[in-house]
């Protein structure tokens, strides 16, 4: 079963996106913080996503996403990051991208749906439909 760490802090999404990935087979981690996730990757759990809030890891100059990178370089590890974000900007979403965030969803609508199907994607459950091999 894939672990998927998922840091929101807004409890509604939290709860929402939670059920949605353990109701479809995954056994989701939530963190309210991106330090109490930050404390689960350093106590060595392992993941096979990372799934983080972007406005709330941009707020502090995505030292998130930077001490995680930081983590798996040590590890050799490669974690995908997805994060979700509540409006659209190039800038922030480049920023986001370079600081090593595999893929960014708008939250909306069809965010959920999108969520789980990345999820599946990134954790090995079905392949890409860009995979052209």
């Amino acid at each position: 079963m894939a672990r998927i760490l998922l840091v929101e802090p807004i409890e509604k999404y939290r709860r929402v996106y939670e059920t949605i990935l353990t109701h479809f087979g995954f056994e989701t981690i939530a963190d309210e913080s991106a330090s109490d996730a930050l404390d689960r990757l350093f106590d060595q759990e392992s993941f096979d996503l990372v799934v983080a809030n972007l406005d709330s890891v941009k707020e502090k100059n995505f030292r998130f996403l930077k001490l995680v990178r930081l983590r798996l370089c040590k590890s050799e590890s490669q974690l995908p990051i997805i994060t979700i974000s509540d409006y659209e900007s190039d800038v922030v979403f480049a920023k986001a991208f370079r600081h090593g965030v595999n893929l960014n969803i708008l939250r909306d609508s069809n965010c959920s749906q999108e969520l789980l199907r990345e999820a599946r994607v990134f954790t090995g459950q079905i392949r890409s439909p860009f995979n052209v091999d």
